[in-house]
Formats: C-alpha cells, sequence, structure tokens
C-alpha cells in the first residue's frame, strides 16, 4: 500500500501564513495597549505613594508640635497642682483677702481707712 502525498496540505500552510500576518498586526496593538497601561498604572502608583509620603511628613510635623505642647501643658499641670495643694488652708486665704482684695479682721487698724471688712 503506497501512501500518496495531499497536495492541499501547501495551500494550508499559506492561509495560516496569512493569518499569523494579520494577528501580527492586532499582536502589535494589544502589546502597545498593555504596555500603555502598565506605564499609566506605574505612575499612578508612584504618584500616589508620593502624596502618602507628603501627607506622612505633615502628620510627623504635627505630631511632634503635639508633643511638643503635651509636655508644655504638663509642666502648667504641675504648677497648678502644686498651687491647688497650698490654697485649702486657713492661713493663705487669709493672705489672699488681705493681699488682693484689701480685706481686713474686725477691729483691726491699717494703713489705709478705706479697706473693706474681712468678716
Amino acid at each position: 500500500m503506497v501512501i500518496k502525498k495531499r497536495k492541499f496540505h501547501k495551500p494550508l500552510a499559506r492561509v495560516r501564513l496569512r493569518k499569523r500576518g494579520e494577528n501580527s498586526d492586532q499582536t502589535i496593538f494589544f502589546s502597545f495597549f498593555l504596555g500603555v497601561l502598565i506605564l499609566a498604572t506605574v505612575f499612578f502608583l508612584l504618584f500616589s505613594n508620593w502624596q502618602i509620603q507628603r501627607k506622612r511628613s505633615e502628620l510627623n510635623t504635627k505630631l511632634e508640635n503635639l508633643k511638643r505642647e503635651l509636655e508644655v501643658l504638663e509642666g502648667e499641670k504641675k504648677e497648678l497642682s502644686e498651687k491647688i495643694s497650698e490654697v485649702p488652708t486657713e492661713e493663705h486665704l487669709e493672705k489672699e483677702a488681705r493681699e488682693k482684695l484689701n480685706l481686713k479682721k474686725p477691729g483691726e487698724e491699717t494703713e489705709r481707712g478705706r479697706e473693706k471688712k474681712l468678716f
């Protein structure tokens, strides 16, 4: 038995070559479009990263300012708590009344005659 070569094999090869040539234009367009899409994505990510870094820098600056302000306020709090510990005594209240309000006890004489009575 002898097998004959089929002659229609060659025209199919030509058709395939022709289709590959047509696909070549589509492949170039698709590759170009894909490349542009990848570049756009990379630029978008870089820009987003830059914005995040800038915002982080601003927030770190604000954080440092708030820490300094907290230290100042804690110092003031400490001073005020020391003053509060002095205030409740009767002697301190009497002293403040004499100095700031110009008050005196009944029957007490002072240099000024215009002072108000303490009690």
